[in-house]
C-alpha cells in the first residue's frame, strides 16, 4: 500500500513539474532574445543546481520557492 502511494504521489509531481516548465516555456517563447533549456537532474540540490548553472555557463539563474515541502504545498 505504501508504494502505491509514494507512486500516487511521485506522479503527482511529475504532472505539476512538467506543467510548470510548459508554462515558462509558452511565456519565454514570445521573448526573441531568450534561450530557454531545461534539464532534469537528481541530487543534493546545493550541489546540482551550482553544477547545472556552470555546465550550462547560464548568464542567468531563476528560481523560485516558498521553502515548503513538497506535502506542505
Amino acid at each position: 500500500m505504501t508504494s502505491d502511494v509514494l507512486a500516487s504521489v511521485e506522479r503527482h509531481a511529475n504532472a505539476v513539474s512538467a506543467a510548470a516548465v510548459d508554462k515558462a516555456k509558452r511565456v519565454c517563447a514570445d521573448l526573441p532574445h531568450v534561450k530557454v533549456e531545461t534539464m532534469v537532474e537528481s541530487g543534493d540540490p546545493r550541489d546540482v543546481i551550482c553544477d547545472a548553472a556552470a555546465k550550462m555557463a547560464a548568464d542567468l539563474l531563476v528560481m523560485g520557492s516558498h521553502g515548503y515541502g513538497f506535502i506542505q504545498r
